[in-house]
């Protein structure tokens, strides 16, 4: 992204309400702060599995989504960072500790999926109104600033931190390194690597983490 602004705030940034006072996208260019992290997004959850919005709810695994975040721990047994991090959502602080048994999960708040509003609670929609939500929904620029932020606090402290989380969070990251939104769901407990621009690649990066990796 050419002519970015790159929020940075405390790694203890635990709210959304200086996100949302924040200025908005549509007149600046967010960045993140170009460190690697990895990025899972939590298993799979009784609404997912009802393809059911549950947005700012808080919901459990589902049995599936418990063995899938114990997998996830396979393609993470070699992983090395200063520190692992979730949304404070149950969904995302089961994913983590079952996949990272013995490490200290920071909850941030920041990292929160995006409240839908009326449409929580109801079926998924084809396609979701990301841009243009009901007006009790969390507004896109205002959940994109809250989710630069809390990465950035921990960017700005932390070496290739892990980053539990959602699907909304994940999407927010593609529009902050790739510049769109558009893009399939994350794969439910699927580890994803965001790699910063190198000398070999010239944009930001999302694979999957492999076994081989």
């Amino acid at each position: 992204m050419s002519s970015s602004k790159i929020i940075t705030t405390s790694p203890a940034f635990a709210s959304g309400a200086s996100a949302m006072e924040a200025e908005s996208p549509v007149s600046i260019r967010l960045a993140l702060i170009a460190k690697p992290f990895l990025f899972v997004r939590h298993g799979e959850t009784f609404h997912n599995r009802a393809r059911i919005i549950a947005g700012s709810q808080d919901v459990v695994l589902t049995p599936k989504g418990r063995q899938q975040a114990i997998d996830a721990g396979t393609l993470l047994c070699d992983w090395q960072g200063d520190i692992v991090v979730s949304s404070s959502q149950i969904r995302a602080r089961q994913t983590a500790t079952l996949a990272l048994p013995g490490h200290r999960v920071t909850p941030l708040n920041g990292l929160r999926e995006r409240c839908w509003g009326t449409l929580e609670q109801g079926p998924i929609i084809h396609p979701m109104p990301y841009l243009n939500p009901p007006e009790d929904a969390e507004p896109w620029d205002d959940f994109v600033v809250r989710i630069a932020e809390s990465l950035n606090g921990v960017l700005a402290h932390y070496d290739n931190p892990v980053v539990f989380a959602h699907s909304g969070v994940f999407r927010a990251i593609r529009y902050l390194t790739l510049g769109t939104h558009d893009g399939p769901s994350a794969v439910n407990a699927r580890p994803m690597q965001v790699i910063p621009p190198d000398d070999e690649h010239s944009e930001w990066q999302l694979v999957a983490l492999t076994q081989a990796e």
